[in-house]
């Protein structure tokens, strides 16, 4: 095969979802400018204007593959797995989800490595989606994006639009560490241990859509965080002319320097034509501090504005601004997205008191933010 046909059998691999023998290929690419300005009140050297090309800014570029089996007596097999990528570095894949489905009557089992529970929520609520320079996943409270050895049970519906969702995992964020020991207490015990579960209702009927939602995190062989618990509840209206939506949750540590966070969101995303949507949040972040009187309580606000234009079936032009206001006591800034790009930065906070949220492994930066870009699915 020449270079020019194999050019043109790649080209054609990817310009649509494939099926081969059962399994689809499919994934995303974006690409687009980032600039980010002013102070945020944390180190002097994330002060100043920055512009930069980056990817990934209104979705994680990546790769994946999905199948499944039908068993027979109504069961269904099915496997999923993502693996992301740079677009603008030589950064190798890894793994962002994968796991295993197994469906039926009786609902619906997963095991392996999910998206995380509080995580996909915020985003179910959050007009942004959760990325952008307007997202509110990494604004409040730090957001675990995925969960390692997780098994998840969702159950069919118990009544119209309602199910329960049960979830859990003995190391949130990590392998299973070899050789710990089972009662909590020996000294084999690391940083890495991070069981955690989650029971959520959830409710999806038409226009309307409700979750609640409890988690519980406990992280062994540290002083920091040792218990976790979580309290979510979000609602969304669609009343055709816009989508409102409201998010809260709790952080209610036990151990470590914070005692809690307190954020909410309110959104609204309402399309002005056939291809475009209009899309605004006020998000506000309430740090509180339990151990120091030198840590006082603080708060992040956050107000976005953003425009969304379908150029084609799967080809989608952005735009946003974002603009933080801090109190004395805090230090929240724009990251290129509200994820972590960086896996060993999964489960980490996001809005800290003193110091800045991640991007990635890398340093948020100022108090505003626009981005524009393309993002093209496959």
């Amino acid at each position: 095969m020449n270079k020019k046909l194999l050019a043109v059998a790649l080209a054609t691999a990817f310009a649509a979802p494939a099926m081969a023998e059962g399994v689809q290929i499919y994934g995303a690419i974006d690409y687009g400018v980032l600039v980010r300005g002013g102070s945020d009140g944390g180190l002097p050297s994330s002060s100043g204007t920055k512009s930069q090309f980056e990817d990934g800014i209104s979705g994680e570029n990546f790769l994946g593959f999905k199948g499944s089996e039908d068993l027979g007596n109504g069961m269904q097999l099915g496997f999923d797995a993502q693996f992301r990528f740079s677009a603008d570095t030589s950064t190798a894949f890894y793994t962002r989800t994968a796991n295993v489905t197994l469906s039926g009557d009786f609902g619906t089992l997963i095991g392996g490595r999910v998206g995380g529970a509080r995580y996909s929520f915020t985003n179910m609520y959050d007009p942004f989606g959760g990325y952008t320079v307007g997202g509110a996943a990494g604004f409040i409270g730090g957001q675990a994006d995925v969960a390692d050895n997780a098994i998840v049970y969702i159950t069919p519906e118990l009544a119209p639009g309602l199910k329960i969702l049960a979830a859990y995992t003995s190391s949130l964020d990590q392998e299973d560490m070899a050789g710990i020991d089972q009662n909590r207490k020996g000294s084999l015990l690391t940083s890495s241990d991070r069981p955690l579960y989650a029971v959520a209702a959830l409710y999806n009927n038409g226009p309307l859509s409700i979750t609640l939602d409890y988690e519980n995190a406990r992280k062994y062989n540290t002083s920091l965080y040792q218990t976790l618990n979580i309290y979510v509840a979000g609602a969304s209206y669609d009343f055709g002319v816009a989508k409102l939506s409201a998010y809260y949750e709790n952080l209610d540590f036990n151990g470590g320097p914070l005692k809690s966070y307190n954020s909410f969101l309110l959104g609204a995303l309402a399309p002005v034509s056939a291809n475009t949507n209009i899309r605004a949040s006020f998000v506000q972040t309430e740090v509180g501090n339990g151990l120091s009187a030198l840590l006082a309580d603080g708060e992040c606000r956050k107000y976005s504005l953003g425009l969304t234009h379908a150029i084609s079936k799967r080809t989608t032009f952005y735009t946003d601004v974002a603009k933080i206001d801090n109190d004395t006591n805090t230090a929240c800034s724009i990251t290129k997205n509200g994820h972590r790009d960086n896996p060993a930065t999964v489960g980490t906070s996001a809005v800290q008191v003193g110091t800045l949220e991640q991007d990635g492994g890398v340093a948020g930066r100022g108090s505003w933010g626009f981005d524009a870009g393309i993002r093209h699915t496959f």
